[in-house]
Order: C-alpha cells, then sequence, then structure tokens
C-alpha cells in the first residue's frame, strides 16, 4: 500500500511509494475507511467489472488499474462522480 487515506494520521505515503518505485513493488491504494468521511479517500479503479476475488487478482497481476489517492477533500457524491469522469478520461 503506497496510499492510505486516513487524514488523521500521518501514513508516510511519499516514503512508501518511493520504496515501492525502488524495489518495482504492486503499488495499491487504501481508504483506511473508518468513519463516513473517509469514504473514498483511497482505493484503485478499473474498467473491468470484478465480480471475484480471482477476477481482482488478474485486475492486480495485470496492473490496469490506477490509484485513488484523494487525502484532505472533503467526501461528496459531486466529487466522486468527477473524480471519476477525470479518471476516465485521462485513461483514453
Amino acid at each position: 500500500e503506497v496510499y492510505n487515506g486516513n487524514p488523521r494520521h500521518d501514513s508516510h505515503n511519499k516514503i512508501a511509494r518511493r520504496f515501492a518505485e525502488q524495489h518495482r513493488l504492486k503499488m495499491l491504494s487504501g481508504s483506511d475507511f473508518h468513519i463516513e468521511v473517509d469514504t473514498a479517500r483511497g482505493g484503485i479503479a478499473t474498467s473491468r467489472r470484478l465480480n471475484t476475488a480471482e477476477e481482482l487478482l488478474r485486475v492486480l497481476k495485470d496492473v490496469d488499474y490506477d490509484l485513488i489517492t484523494t487525502s484532505g477533500r472533503p467526501f461528496s457524491p459531486a466529487r466522486i462522480l468527477t473524480d471519476f469522469c477525470d479518471l476516465l478520461r485521462s485513461r483514453k
């Protein structure tokens, strides 16, 4: 995990990302969801529909995903939709 979205502690995200890049490790992002405002502060986005753990593993192995890293931004459905649309546009 190179990004931990919990805004209430220092997750050392930059250090984790640098380490993963230096050692060619898979990079993942997590929201560290504990309360409602933590929703969607981290995770992965993929264009594939996932129904099983095996499908998730295939996406991870293929690196067919983008990291969601939305630290410091309050939760809102409009923001989530806007960020998702921006992500889709950037993948073209």
